[in-house]
């Protein structure tokens, strides 16, 4: 809706895409729409439980509220962060100098 995600949604992020002027155009209220949606406690809630999905499942369509997130302080985020980083079971052996 209005070129976000629900996560964006949450977070009261408003993006304006070309697409969103032609579908609702005749709304001209669409940031303050977009505001009354914020909801920081259901974005803790969304954020909690992508946390266990794959590293690509869905970052790079929530970037923007990944950083919006971080800066408000948002308490899941360590955890998520924490679940971003991979063990692996090979190593790189590089001689480039």
């Amino acid at each position: 809706m209005y070129g976000s995600n629900p996560l964006e949604m949450t977070l009261a992020i408003y993006k304006q895409r070309a697409e969103d002027q032609k579908v609702f155009y005749h709304n001209a209220n669409v940031k303050e729409i977009v505001k009354k949606t914020e909801n920081i406690a259901m974005a803790e809630v969304i954020i909690d439980n992508i946390k266990d999905y794959g590293l690509m499942h869905s970052s790079h369509f929530i970037n923007e509220a990944i950083i919006k997130a971080t800066r408000l302080g948002l308490e899941p985020m360590s955890d998520y962060f924490d679940s971003r980083l991979q063990k692996v079971d090979h190593c790189f052996d590089s001689s480039t100098q």
